[in-house]
């Protein structure tokens, strides 16, 4: 929707779906984790990572708490790991912000997935259950105030409300997902756009594929799990964000993107094809 057209796109059909707010699915996630034996502690930065005679120091901002042959950093696109051990490639140039609530069922809305294409950007809403919503967006630096303004007309949205910013939108790839020991998984490794909803899946995957790999005894040579684990993270990804790239670029390029709209609406063929590309 370009906020004067709509169309809608009907989903492929499934047994059913199930729907859950990400911090009650977070929370299942540490719960069974704790069951399996991990010990979780919230709320504690990582300050610094060494290689010690094949073990990994990690140290805290309450001091040294281990050692360990591997880390998996599953922490997200702005992750410390990373940063830390110097795994990313150079700088991209981008300088979109993001922003994200949770807002009661606007009057009318039956529950469908929205994606709006607004005048400063973009945004989606997408049912939470019990009567909620979530609402994201996505602007150029200095466009999201104008665009905030665009989403709460459409929505009805309190001003007041809280907001929570998502940082960065996008960053540099990991030169290398796994390398001594350490595992980069979901956006830590490879960002991907919020517009599609698709990062979760390949975190989900990705965190599977290396905990079948960690728990292997054939990868017993140095570097065995590392070469294993790179070539599985790129079939997972291989071919799968051709769609994800190009929302990418008319999200930076809004103008453009209000431009090729009146031609998607005259082709909706092209975007049931590529929301079932999405979905698949």
């Amino acid at each position: 929707m370009d906020g004067q057209q709509s169309i809608e796109i009907p989903l492929l059909k499934s047994s059913g779906e199930v729907v859950i707010r990400r911090r009650e699915f977070d929370a299942l996630l540490v719960e069974r984790a704790i069951e399996f034996g991990a010990v979780f502690q919230d709320g504690i930065p990582v300050t610094s990572l060494q290689r010690v005679q094949g073990e990994w120091h990690i140290t805290t901002a309450q001091g040294v708490i281990g050692s360990a042959p591997f880390i998996v950093a599953a922490d997200g696109r702005n992750s410390s790991v990373a940063r830390h051990l110097r795994m990313l490639s150079s700088p991209i140039r981008d300088d979109r912000v993001g922003i994200q609530t949770q807002i009661p069922h606007p009057e009318g809305y039956d529950g469908a997935l929205e994606m709006h294409l607004y005048q400063n950007g973009y945004g989606g809403l997408a049912d939470l259950g019990q009567g909620q919503a979530n609402l994201c967006l996505v602007s150029n630096a200095g466009a999201m105030r104008e665009l905030r303004k665009e989403a709460e007309a459409l929505y009805k949205v309190n001003p007041a409300i809280a907001w929570r910013s998502i940082i960065p939108i996008s960053r540099p790839q990991a030169r290398s997902v796994a390398r001594d020991g350490v595992f980069l998984c979901g956006d830590a490794a490879c960002v991907v756009e919020p517009f599609t909803g698709e990062g979760i899946a390949f975190a989900l995957r990705t965190g599977s594929q290396l905990a079948r790999i960690l728990i292997s005894p054939r990868e017993s040579l140095p570097g065995d799990r590392e070469k294993k684990y790179a070539a599985a993270h790129r079939q997972i990804y291989r071919g799968k964000l051709a769609i994800n790239y190009l929302t990418r670029f008319l999200s930076q390029h809004p103008r453009l993107a209000h431009s090729l709209a009146p031609l998607l609406f005259r082709f909706p063929g092209v975007l049931s094809l590529m929301a079932r590309k999405v979905i698949r």
